[in-house]
């Protein structure tokens, strides 16, 4: 029991740590970053430890809503986004393994399996937080469109590109220390190559990200 609340605080401390990385890449008049790390901390956690680590970010979401963020609202709305972050690690990770094609495709179809659950799971964090941000009354109504977008593009950039780093990193270090199987290890497809893919992916979703922000600004001083 010790190790494993042990390894729950090391998961909600990473995913601290991973949303303090984010500070001042927030787009402005916009309540979500371009790119949130800690969503890709929160994904590669269960990935690699499992779904009986999904408390150790809820704890690290929590904390981080309600001190940096919320904590003049109360509780609750930071319960309730730490709910959105959890949920949607927890469903990225179920899609992709219980996606057909993870199990039996190569290499180019697991990683369209991949990107396919991360961009479906990673709705349910901005639909919670923007939803519960406009209740409370710190999110405009006129705003909460481009908000859910930005935080959508956000969680799926940090869980292509950080997320898919750690899982390459964590998954290379139990094979070679013999931790994995030779199933888990040909199961290990998240490779260098798309590694360098899933970045690809991302740049560009993360470029149209900046673009619309652009148009967005534009408009707004015509």
């Amino acid at each position: 029991m010790a190790r494993y609340i042990g390894k729950l605080g090391l998961v909600a401390a990473a995913y601290i740590v991973a949303t303090l990385a984010s500070f001042g890449v927030q787009v402005p008049d916009v309540l979500a970053n371009p790119i949130w790390p800690a969503a890709g901390v929160a994904y590669a956690a269960l990935r690699l430890g499992g779904y009986a680590l999904w408390p150790g970010v809820w704890v690290g979401a929590f904390v981080y809503s309600y001190a940096v963020c919320l904590s003049p609202s109360g509780v609750l709305p930071s319960a309730l986004l730490a709910c959105g972050v959890t949920l949607s690690a927890v469903a990225i990770l179920y899609l992709f393994r219980n996606n057909p094609v993870t199990n039996g495709g190569g290499g180019l179809k697991r990683l369209v399996s991949f990107v396919s659950a991360v961009t479906t799971g990673s709705f349910m964090s901005p639909a919670i937080g923007t939803l519960t941000l406009e209740a409370i009354g710190t999110l405009a109504y006129d705003a909460w469109a481009v908000t859910f977008l930005f935080w959508w593009i956000g969680d799926v950039v940090g869980v292509l590109v950080v997320g898919s780093a750690i899982v390459v990193w964590g998954l290379g270090h139990a094979i070679a220390e013999g931790v994995f199987n030779a199933l888990d290890a040909d199961a290990a497809w998240v490779t260098q190559d798309v590694l360098i893919v899933a970045q690809v992916v991302a740049v560009a979703v993360y470029l149209a990200c900046a673009s619309l922000a652009l148009w967005r600004w534009t408009i707004q001083g015509a």
